[in-house]
């Protein structure tokens, strides 16, 4: 039902679109002129192609970075809930050194994961918010880089 609505309200609004932009003559100098017959239903088809576009090229390296996110997320609050349910045991046998180990692979999966995350979608959102605001972005980035280099000083 979603599909067909679309259909139609797409084909309405280019027939409305259509019908209101007229057409354009476009001056080429020695070459002649280019007439363009309902030159806003072709100049809103390329703004939405180039935007699928660019949406398509920036996230697509996030699909997979989320995937991961979500299984190491789930790796480390199983292992908390592991450790929980058999503190006993641990405590017992002195596991402490092997689960503290293990917490803090898992934990720096998360960490990494999470970098990387913000490093695939801090240029676009930089961009984006400094056209927003003017430029007034790009001075509290520092702030979060600086909380960033603290928390791992390899980085």
């Amino acid at each position: 039902m979603g599909l067909i609505s679309s259909v139609v309200s797409l084909f309405s609004f280019l027939a409305i679109l259509w019908g209101l932009s007229g057409s354009a003559d476009i001056p080429l100098g020695a070459l002649g002129t280019v007439h363009i017959p309902g030159y806003l239903v072709w100049a809103a088809l390329i703004y939405a192609g180039i935007g699928t576009f660019l949406a398509v090229t920036i996230g697509r390296p996030l699909v997979e970075l989320n995937s991961a996110r979500q299984r190491f997320e789930a790796d480390f609050r199983f292992s908390l809930v592991h450790l929980r349910e058999h503190a006993e045991s641990v405590a017992l046998y002195g596991g402490e050194p092997v689960e503290l180990s293990l917490f803090d692979e898992r934990f720096s999966n998360v960490f990494t994961n999470f970098r990387q995350i913000m490093k695939q979608t801090n240029p676009p959102q930089r961009f984006y918010y400094d056209l927003r605001s003017g430029g007034s972005y790009f001075p509290s980035r520092g702030g979060v880089a600086a909380l960033l280099r603290e928390a791992d000083p390899t980085g």
